[in-house]
């Protein structure tokens, strides 16, 4: 049995291009499914609630984004091995026709609610397209080499708050203060990674409107287990490393500051703005982790330590308590 897939849902967040997409997508849906059954009171409910799902099953491959948990492409519908009424006339066989058929090639279309232009057709078309938009604070960098750099900076750091870079292929790439969003984010899955078909404006303002995690709270346990980022990290979601930003350098100053976050490895930097907690998931399972195990430490140089026990074997802690 495939996973089942959400109703779309317009959020407050979404730009106008992706709820028009969204609200189309929804009224498809509702049309399909309430097609073939009775709009009960139980289902009005259910669709004010948006507790609907439909099978994986009912939608081409080309519709499914494949993470760690399956989403669609913005628009989708079910297109695939729909029920039919059980009263339904069957569609009349079609004639055959006199006029001789040109052999040319069949292009598929996207199996998405509606035919989608795509805004920009490549890199200079994004560039000139750029060039007249209006995005500030948001600034433009065209320095390097095959890429576009669209950045926020704030007056309190050297690097960049957001930055999204754009390559000759018009894939985006997003970074936090230098700190990628993991391959996995909603906000690639949701556009497939390509800037082709999006709305630059909506792009960034999604981006604004995310809350930033704090990472894991600092103290003596948290700041003895993490490293420093290197170029092959410990792909292990538990592994805790400094994020260090520095910070805007003044005249009159004599010393160096940083803004330092605790991570865990896999954080995902940005979450949604309904988001209640202060740091994302994968940073808030790296701290129990790494709590329990500072608490299983703690219990266990606190129980005496055996008759035979080796006294380089304990800790000052264990032979305190022997």
């Amino acid at each position: 049995m495939g996973n089942l897939l959400k109703i779309p849902s317009v959020k407050s967040v979404d730009g106008e291009y992706t709820k028009e997409l969204k609200r189309k997508a929804r009224e498809e849906w509702l049309r399909l499914i309430l097609r073939t059954r009775e709009t009960t009171e139980e289902v009005k409910q259910r669709i004010e609630a948006n507790n609907i799902f439909v099978c994986e099953l009912h939608f081409k491959p080309e519709c499914i984004v494949t993470g760690k948990r399956k989403t669609l492409v913005t628009g989708s519908i079910p297109t695939e091995n729909l029920p039919q009424k059980s009263h339904e006339a069957p569609s009349k066989p079609e004639r055959r026709s006199l006029v001789r058929k040109v052999d040319t090639a069949v292009v598929e279309k996207p199996s998405t609610s509606s035919q989608i232009e795509p805004r920009f057709a490549d890199m200079e078309d994004f560039t000139k397209q750029l060039d007249q938009m209006t995005i500030e604070p948001w600034q433009i960098d065209k320095s390097y080499q095959g890429e576009i750099r669209i950045e926020f900076y704030d007056k309190n750091h050297c690097a960049p708050n957001y930055s999204v870079v754009v390559n000759s292929s018009l894939e985006f790439t997003i970074f936090v203060f230098s700190w990628p969003l993991p391959d996995h984010h909603l906000i690639y899955k949701e556009h497939k990674r390509s800037i082709k078909y999006l709305d630059v404006h909506e792009l960034l303002q999604t981006i604004e409107n995310s809350r930033f995690c704090q990472g894991l709270i600092e103290d003596e346990d948290i700041m003895s287990a993490a490293t420093n980022p290197t170029g092959n990290p410990d792909p292990n979601p538990v592994t805790i490393v400094r994020h260090t930003i520095p910070k805007t350098i003044e005249v009159q100053e004599a010393h160096f500051e940083v803004t330092l976050f605790y991570r865990s490895v896999a954080c995902d930097i940005l979450v949604d703005s309904k988001h209640s907690k202060e740091s994302c998931q994968p940073c808030a399972t790296a701290s129990n982790t790494v709590k329990r195990a500072a608490r299983k430490k703690s219990k266990a140089s606190a129980t005496p330590a055996k008759s035979k026990a080796s006294l380089q074997a304990c800790g000052p802690d264990k032979l305190r308590a022997t």
